[in-house]
């Protein structure tokens, strides 16, 4: 049995943490569906400002969405590195993620990296940070929803 590195541990730790992202865009596809059909059964009928939270809370569902995405792949990524699917030799080593880091920047995902590839803890903040902002974007959301559906339609 192969012993895991501090970074393959952080690896997998952030793989399993940022599986949440994925319950979190299901509920935010439910708002969403929820605020398109208020919008659709209550055209006219609704105060303005109830209008302005219902398209605030569209407009947090898609930024939710594109957070979902990056913490989707990142998902992928993190659970790769801790399986050791991108290469036998340890994470720990660098030249695992200097490749991960150059084959992001030849897809057009990254910027070229310049220097010294970051760590694992660091790469893990930054998808954690992801998950966040994809968590706040949905409370958001239905905090929008719920402004525009609270008090009754006037």
């Amino acid at each position: 049995m192969r012993s895991n590195s501090n970074a393959e541990m952080l690896a997998g730790v952030a793989a399993s943490s940022l599986g949440l992202g994925r319950r979190i865009d299901i509920w935010s596809l439910a708002l969403l569906l929820v605020t398109i059909g208020t919008l659709a059964i209550s055209a006219g009928v609704l105060a303005p400002w109830r209008y302005g939270c219902l398209f605030v809370s569209v407009l947090a569902g898609i930024a939710q969405k594109y957070f979902s995405l990056r913490v989707a792949l990142d998902a992928v990524l993190f659970k790769r590195l801790a399986d050791h699917e991108f290469s036998k030799s340890s994470v720990q080593d660098g030249e695992t993620l200097t490749a991960l880091d150059s084959a992001l920047a030849d897809c057009g995902l990254i910027k070229a990296p310049e220097g010294l590839p970051r760590d694992m803890a660091s790469r893990c903040r930054g998808a954690m940070r992801l998950l966040y902002a994809q968590a706040i974007c949905m409370a958001a959301q239905l905090g929008a929803l719920l402004a525009a559906l609270s008090g009754g339609l006037s």
